[in-house]
């Protein structure tokens, strides 16, 4: 409930921010918020404030990341319309979905794997304290390494800034 407080309003406030800022630049802030702050958690695990304050911010990455995966895409079609010369929408929607999903599942799995070698026991009271780092590494260590991973190789590889976004829409709409 916490994330969605502040996801819904950032979705809305995304607009203004992508205009001022592009789009690159407000997914690379985005993906930073949402995987980095969680960092922030590690001054004490325990922490349900702590925790519930780093939720809220990263809630404000999702609401302005939202938005953005679908328009980046729609960018991406684009993009391989005017490269290509052919209309790949549906391949690039098709794509986008079939890795999300694939992320989801490998995602999931892998926290279930790397507690199941540490011991993790759902009947105990208490688990060891290898269970408990093994758990804080899934919940902050490895997402923020990959997120920030991510956020690097997408703000240094994506080729779309937003000047390059105008001149490709004005491109598109002569040939339409």
């Amino acid at each position: 409930m916490i994330q969605l407080a502040t996801l819904a309003p950032f979705t809305i406030l995304a607009m203004p921010l992508i205009n001022k800022f592009g789009k690159k630049k407000m997914f690379v802030f985005a993906l930073l918020l949402i995987t980095a702050v969680p960092l922030v958690r590690l001054f004490d695990v325990r922490n349900i404030p702590l925790v519930m304050f780093t939720t809220a911010l990263a809630g404000m990455g999702s609401g302005i990341c939202m938005p953005l995966t679908y328009s980046i895409q729609a960018d991406n079609t684009d993009y391989v319309e005017l490269h290509m010369g052919i209309k790949a929408q549906g391949a690039v929607a098709a794509l986008n979905s079939f890795v999300t999903k694939c992320a989801t599942g490998i995602g999931g799995a892998i926290p279930g794997y790397i507690l199941a070698i540490v011991g993790f026991e759902a009947a105990a009271k208490t688990q060891s304290e290898t269970v408990n780092s093994a758990i804080v590494f899934c919940v902050v260590y490895a997402p923020a390494v990959l997120g920030i991973l991510g956020s690097i190789i997408f703000a240094t590889m994506y080729p779309l800034s937003k000047e390059k976004i105008d001149e490709q829409n004005i491109e598109i709409a002569k040939r339409r």
